[in-house]
């Protein structure tokens, strides 16, 4: 099921998606995590390879931010922002699919499968921390580690390219800056009802009828 672009680097490594770090425009490296995630799902749905050169990909988001995605200095993108430029281009390339931002809490791991299943990753939004403590989602490096990759992640997009479960537990495994971790879910949701951050939540990819 997982579904993810792959970037060729130096030194013969191989990201795990996109890097907002990349980008030479300071805007884009502090807020771009957004376009992102929007520039990785649009280079699943419509390239057949897996793979591309660092210039490829690059060149492909400059177009994105340019004509589709409008990054603003300290607000990146919004759910909104994000609906209306993946539906921009969905149409201007006369692409079957259309957007939405956000879900009911109990159809997001709902629409999640079923994008994954269709070979859609999926955007999913770690809203901001609203209270000012110390707190957000941790990311694991692999399952079986008992203490956070990155602590206290918020104010954050990321793409989410599977979802499975193991010893009972459900994950999301994502990527973000150009690595593979992996998010139990329940931490998602406990960070979403404990700060009633309604900025969590997914961007919906249907096809259109």
């Amino acid at each position: 099921m997982e579904k993810i672009i792959r970037i060729k680097l130096e030194n013969n490594e191989v990201s795990y998606g996109g890097n907002q770090r990349w980008f030479c425009d300071e805007t884009l490296q502090k807020y771009g995590c957004g376009l992102v995630s929007c520039g990785d799902i649009l280079l699943c749905m419509t390239e057949k390879r897996e793979e591309f050169s660092k210039e490829e990909y690059l060149s492909f988001s400059k177009n994105l931010s340019e004509n589709f995605f409008k990054v603003r200095k300290r607000l990146g993108l919004n759910g909104l922002s994000m609906t209306f430029g993946m539906n921009r281009f969905f149409k201007k390339n006369k692409l079957p699919y259309k957007a939405k931002w956000g879900a009911f809490k109990k159809n997001i791991l709902v629409y999640i499968e079923k994008m994954l299943k269709n070979g859609i990753p999926v955007c999913l939004s770690i809203g901001p921390n609203l209270y000012r403590k110390p707190c957000g989602v941790g990311f694991y490096s692999s399952i079986e580690d008992k203490i956070f990759s990155r602590e206290n992640v918020c104010d954050h997009y990321v793409t989410v390219t599977d979802l499975f479960e193991n010893n009972g537990e459900k994950w999301l495994v994502i990527s973000s800056w150009g690595k593979k971790f992996f998010v139990r879910v329940s931490d998602y949701f406990d960070y979403k009802r404990k700060f009633l951050t309604g900025f969590s939540n997914i961007l919906v990819i249907k096809e259109r009828k």
